[in-house]
């Protein structure tokens, strides 16, 4: 007999559960619900629309028509409220009621808004969906100065978007670095140099202790060094799981939605994936993995399990991809290894701006960092996904990653598929 599959949210890990459902259960009822009214998109695109390098067409993930291709519904601007498991229905905002079978939370990430004195009186603009980048775009003309609170992966795309339309920017970051939680010392150093020369201003170490509106102009006071002032003031300080209409529903909720490796949470037939889900990670820790290989993995697991055919998820795996006025950057696995068990192997070249790190422990590949090096993130992941063991290629792959890299993994498909080499 047919079941109805509901799904709250239509991001990645939506849409690739989706996929796996009707793959497996083409006569499955399958209806996915979003409090967006735009088409399905990809937050990390938004900076691109920011910036004019991308029309707003440009960022859809699916062609139109592509629901009635995979025979599901999908409702725009309707918002959960609230989750009845005992019941299997989910409540809506204006009250509606509606029942599932199984149930699919791929509700994403919210930003946090900082506990800033006089924040709000003062006005600032958040950039998380489509509607923040409009606001934000619509409001840039004539005005040239802008703060960007928080020096992370969203804050930073921001602030690229935003100097490159020749805009004046200032961003604070709390930590003493850029990046801190996807770069190290090293290489944070070269990626603020590279912003520095493109005429950003950086305040990293301080914090906004309160924000006013003085003649027009926004005025942000800094910890211990005086203040700045802005015209406008964009807040990227972090995300957090949106999981707040959760709270009455008795499903198990940490940080995010507490999952299995099936992704399936502490209540029967009620999933979770994407960017909300506490999962298994591949280094068997359980936590948030908020990028789109993740969330895309997890959406798959989740469909295959809600159509009665699980794939158990082998784990995510923390892979950060950051292009920024011409360079590359990326970190994969333990980059920032903690504890004496690991080897780390490390070249630098200042005057390219290049680094190259690789972590190992026991001789197979658990991490990796490059900057401005010919190098493949995907194939990186998957050396590490696949434990391999770098049998005296550590050198090198050190040296030239991209190509030995690539001959690893190709050996190792090749020995996978038992085909001589």
């Amino acid at each position: 007999m047919a079941r109805k599959h509901l799904i709250i949210g239509c991001g990645s890990a939506a849409l690739s559960a989706l996929e796996k459902i009707r793959s497996i259960a083409p006569d499955d009822q399958v209806k996915l619900v979003t409090m967006e009214d735009s088409p399905p998109y990809s937050p990390t695109a938004l900076p691109y629309l920011l910036s004019g390098r991308v029309p707003e067409e440009a960022l859809w993930m699916r062609p139109e028509g592509y629901f009635e291709k995979m025979k599901a519904n999908l409702a725009r601007g309707k918002e959960v409220a609230q989750v009845l498991p005992g019941s299997k229905e989910v409540v809506y905002q204006d009250g509606e009621k509606e029942g599932y079978d199984t149930l699919l939370i791929a509700t994403g990430s919210e930003p946090i808004r900082p506990p800033i004195k006089g924040l709000a009186e003062a006005g600032f603009l958040g950039f998380r969906t489509i509607e923040d980048c409009r606001a934000l775009s619509g409001k840039l003309n004539g005005k040239k100065r802008l703060a960007v609170l928080g020096g992370g992966l969203i804050g930073m795309e921001v602030a690229i978007a935003l100097l490159e339309k020749g805009h004046q920017v200032h961003i604070v970051e709390k930590e003493p670095r850029l990046l801190p939680l996807y770069f190290d010392v090293q290489a944070e150093a070269l990626i603020r140099d590279v912003f520095q020369r493109e005429g950003a201003h950086l305040h990293t170490g301080m914090e906004a202790t309160e924000v006013r509106r003085v003649n027009g102009a926004v005025q942000i006071g800094l910890s211990g060094a005086g203040s700045l002032e802005a015209d406008l003031l964009v807040t990227a300080v972090g995300v957090r799981a949106k999981t707040s209409f959760l709270n009455s529903s008795g499903i198990k909720v940490n940080r995010g939605v507490v999952v299995n490796r099936q992704m399936r949470s502490s209540v029967p037939d009620v999933y979770a994936a994407g960017d909300v889900a506490e999962a298994p990670g591949f280094f068997d820790e359980v936590g948030l993995n908020p990028i789109l290989p993740s969330a895309v993995a997890q959406g798959k697991a989740a469909g295959a399990a809600m159509a009665g055919q699980p794939e158990p998820y082998d784990g995510w795996i923390p892979m950060n991809v950051f292009n920024f006025f011409g360079c590359m950057a990326f970190s994969v696995g333990l980059s920032m290894p903690q504890g004496d068990s690991f080897e780390v192997t490390t070249a630098s070249d200042g005057q390219a701006g290049s680094y190259r790190k690789l972590v190992t422990r026991e001789g197979r590949l658990v991490g990796a960092m490059f900057l401005n090096v010919a190098s493949d993130p995907g194939v990186f992941s998957y050396l590490v996904r696949k434990r391999i063991d770098l049998e005296g290629y550590q050198a090198a792959l050190l040296e030239k990653p991209r190509e030995v890299g690539r001959h690893l993994m190709m050996a190792n498909e090749k020995k996978e598929a038992a085909v001589p080499e």
